[in-house]
């Protein structure tokens, strides 16, 4: 399998993201966990694609977090269970707290004890969201690769129908404005200020300032005198 380096990107679902960013959120130091992965293809190896994480039993401190080899195993038969490939999960992360986002002597070495068949994608994130990911490859040969970018990929909730019916009912297109300018407030109860604001701004002629005014019996003295260039 031929990887694409300079495309490589490291993709997260928007649901694990999410919980990603919750989770790291409510932890009061570091917290961390495993992710089920799928692999970007398109000839060659363009990307990866975190679609699930899970949070495994663990302790943890302000600075260090751990999880042991038996909260692990249990995961993994958990994921088993619920369908998924236990050999999937590939994908590991960790949060530094208030910390900036960068491999420690422990991260290193927590990242070398995972030693899976092909490649390990690890990402480190703070309570400021940033994040940092790094892609290992065991197979054909050793070779790891920091910073690559990561990206929360966005998917439809299917409202598009919900929208449109919501559109349909509530949005009366081609509408005829004055000089066929759509007016910047609410048109249908725009206060004196705001028209001329509107005027002062030049998104309103004197004389369409003087007819909103009068349409709506609003005073248009001291128009002549409000401070515009």
């Amino acid at each position: 399998m031929k990887v694409e380096v300079e495309k490589l990107t490291v993709w997260i679902d928007a649901k694990a993201k999410e919980q990603l960013d919750l989770w790291v959120e409510m932890a009061k130091g570091e917290i961390s966990g495993l992710g089920m992965v799928e692999e970007i293809l398109n000839g060659n190896l363009q990307g990866f694609l975190i679609t699930e994480i899970f949070l495994p039993y663990q302790s943890s401190s302000e600075a260090q977090t751990s999880i042991e080899a038996e909260d692990v195993a249990k995961l993994m038969m958990e994921v088993e269970k619920q369908g998924h490939d236990p050999a999937r999960l590939k994908f590991w992360f960790h949060s530094h707290g208030t910390m900036q986002v960068f491999w420690s002597g422990t991260d290193q070495a927590t990242i070398q004890r995972f030693r899976p068949k092909d490649y390990f994608i690890s990402t480190v994130i703070n309570k400021a969201g940033q994040m940092r990911s790094r892609v290992d490859f065991y197979q054909p040969l050793r070779l790891g690769l920091d910073e690559v970018p990561t990206e929360v990929l966005l998917t439809e909730f299917g409202q598009r129908e919900v929208c449109k019916q919501l559109f349909d009912e509530r949005v009366k297109e081609g509408v005829s404005f004055s000089d066929g300018q759509m007016f910047p407030y609410a048109p249908s109860d725009p206060s004196r200020e705001e028209i001329i604001n509107a005027f002062c701004k030049g998104e309103l002629s004197w004389p369409e300032a003087e007819d909103f005014l009068s349409e709506e019996g609003l005073s248009d003295q001291g128009l002549e005198e409000w401070p515009y260039d």
